[in-house]
């Protein structure tokens, strides 16, 4: 059997000390399960099975890496996996979800109190050489209501995709990730690009190199189907891997020193929370090492 067909990934449901998985095997009540999981899927494969798992005392696999969600519970526990996997001697570890993570810097973005909501960002081609205050950019999100007010009474419109709940979400609202992309696409980068300056809006320039920066990044990190680049012939969003030349790994590994540069600055307004940065890192950091 080939290396790539080991991989599988498994995904875990609630703890239960008494649970009934189907399955090819299916287990009794009086089996003590340690986790029900939801599916074991293959990597390169359509196979998928619903079990159920037992304790275990050795590891008989390698660990590449684990995703948990927002919850505190999940949380806790992750972080007693990460004292058991620096014990096996692995070190490939991810705290969270893509995904999550990219409406964390959405929400950091809304959370800013400076005067328009500013995030206050290195210049992405010349990180570790920052020198003073020049070198920074600020991207504004008052800038993007400031563009689909402007673009409101359009028949036509370049950011077509802007819209109020994206801009003004509700705490519920401020979970869903298709509002979050309504802001971070190409669209509203090009009407920032051919708006912005024509109608005088603050920083409208900064502001679309950032959001192309965290597009692009969504971009590599989140491939969930190995065709998906091909349907929408953007090289970015085909699986990750060190062909082409390493565009998408060198990117990533430049997103990082990006990421630390800022962090460095330890500016107190108009940066991601540490935690948001912390965990921004470390999932970045698992994905190049994958």
């Amino acid at each position: 059997m080939e290396r790539r067909c080991c991989v599988i990934t498994i995904q875990v449901a609630p703890v239960a000390t008494e649970y009934r998985a189907q399955g090819s095997y299916e287990m009794n009540n009086s089996d003590t399960v340690i986790a029900a999981l939801d599916n074991v899927k293959n990597v390169s494969c359509d196979l998928k099975e619903k079990v159920g798992i037992k304790g275990t005392l050795q590891l008989i696999c390698d660990l590449l890496k684990t995703l948990v969600n927002n919850s505190d519970v999940n949380s806790e526990a992750a972080n007693f996996l990460m004292e058991q996997v620096a014990f096996l001697g692995s070190n490939k570890f991810a705290r969270r979800p893509c995904s999550h993570l990219f409406k964390c810097i959405s929400n950091n973005w809304l959370n800013q109190k400076n005067d328009g909501r500013c995030f206050f960002y290195p210049k992405f081609d010349s990180v570790h050489a920052v020198q003073d205050i020049a070198d920074f950019k600020a991207a504004r999100f008052a800038t993007i209501r400031e563009l689909c007010n402007l673009e409101s009474d359009k028949l036509v419109k370049y950011g077509f995709r802007l819209k109020l709940k994206a801009l003004v979400p509700s705490s519920m609202e401020r979970r869903n990730v298709k509002l979050v992309l309504c802001i971070f696409n190409e669209h509203v980068t090009e009407a920032l690009a051919e708006l912005g300056e024509k109608n005088k809006l603050l920083y409208s320039k900064d502001t679309s190199d950032f959001l192309k920066i965290i597009i692009k990044w969504w971009q590599i990190v989140n491939v969930k189907t190995p065709n998906k680049g091909k349907r929408l012939n953007n090289s970015y969003q085909e699986p990750l891997s060190y062909d082409e030349k390493y565009i998408k790994m060198a990117f990533l590994e430049k997103f990082l020193k990006w990421i630390d540069d800022w962090e460095r600055m330890k500016f107190s307004t108009g940066t991601f929370t540490k935690e948001t940065m912390t965990a921004i890192v470390l999932s970045t950091k698992a994905i190049i090492e994958i």
